[in-house]
């Protein structure tokens, strides 16, 4: 036996006339692989401070496969659990020694990403590092009256004008606010480098 290998036996017996050949079989050992998955920040926000309502966290059911590196088959495929982790454990599935890639497809505001790694004899965890899908968003403020007829239909709106950014949830957390001028503007990279939260904007 040996790390990648279990421990095998045959009996034989010797012959006395040509060569014998004698065959043994050997199973390869298999270990048990906990899939993390780990936020980073998408580069170009990195100086900027993340608003505290969009805390780092990867959304639930993100799905996965791995794959033998060397064959390039398909070994094993699923989804993770509502904190970014799945544990791979089906016998046969992961032979130690051996390296494999992970892949996780892009959903859900999340980029696609892709890891190696090599798989040892105690159970490990195997970090994916991913990011949150980066975008870019303005806002416009228009009167209620413009394209009407009253009289004030093109009158220009007050200024400044303070504005809130909130999550549309049980929470209704506070995600950005500030002001701006009457025409409105473009939100910061913290929160537009941020795709996910249903949101909502007030004044």
């Amino acid at each position: 036996a040996s790390a990648a290998c279990r421990a095998a036996a045959v009996d034989f017996t010797v012959g006395t006339v040509g060569q014998q050949v004698v065959a043994l079989e050997i199973d390869h050992q298999t270990a048990d692989v906990t899939l993390v998955l780990r936020l980073r920040r998408p580069a170009g926000v990195a100086a900027a401070p993340e608003p505290a309502a969009l805390a780092p966290s990867v959304p639930k059911g993100m799905r996965y496969v791995v794959r033998h590196l060397g064959l390039g088959k398909e070994v094993a495929s699923g989804a993770t659990d509502a904190v970014g982790k799945a544990v791979i454990r089906r016998k046969g599935t992961l032979f130690v020694g051996e390296i494999y890639e992970v892949e996780m497809a892009a959903g859900q505001g999340m980029q696609a990403s892709a890891t190696r790694f090599t798989v040892s004899s105690h159970h490990q965890e195997v970090e994916l590092a991913v990011n949150r899908g980066h975008g870019e968003m303005t806002y416009h403020f228009t009167s209620a009256l413009a394209g009407t007829s009253h009289w004030a239909a093109s009158l220009p709106l007050p200024a400044p004008v303070r504005f809130e950014i909130r999550r549309i949830d049980a929470d209704d957390a506070v995600l950005h606010e500030g002001v701006a001028g009457g025409a409105g503007g473009a939100l910061p990279p913290a929160f537009t480098g941020t795709v996910g939260p249903s949101a909502g904007l007030f004044v």
